[in-house]
């Protein structure tokens, strides 16, 4: 009877064990597709900040035509020190809203970026039991 109860004790672990690398293997896949996820998202991050700062530079130059056009119509010529110095502000205006939009769509996607490489490192340190 002793011999059966330690076939029954051993076979019992190996099950056990088995159970909890059935376990590790499915938590490793699903940080894997939440790291992924992450990533997907952090280029989507970037891509909406490119499109973003397009349109500041798409809106720059309508505020700019219409300085022009507004400019024209009331007698002042292109070069007239103030439209000169309107177009100049408008101009670096637009560049800083340009830049900032990419900023802020970079600085998300490092942070969704650095999610999936911590989320990676903590499901490595679960596997190994550190």
């Amino acid at each position: 009877m002793a011999g059966i109860g330690a076939v029954f004790s051993v076979l019992g672990s190996v099950v056990s064990a088995a159970g909890t690398m059935a376990a590790a293997s499915q938590e490793k896949a699903a940080a894997e597709w939440q790291a992924k996820e992450y990533e997907r998202q952090s280029k989507q991050e970037r891509a909406s900040a490119q499109a973003e700062a397009l349109e500041e530079k798409r809106r720059s130059g309508l505020v700019l035509s219409t300085l022009q056009a507004q400019s024209a119509a009331s007698g002042f010529g292109a070069t007239d020190p103030t439209v000169l110095s309107l177009n100049e502000d408008i101009t670096k205006r637009g560049t800083y809203r340009q830049q900032l939009a990419q900023f802020g769509g970079e600085d998300r996607a490092t942070g969704l970026e650095s999610q999936a490489t911590a989320t990676r490192l903590s499901a490595r340190a679960r596997a190994t039991g550190a």
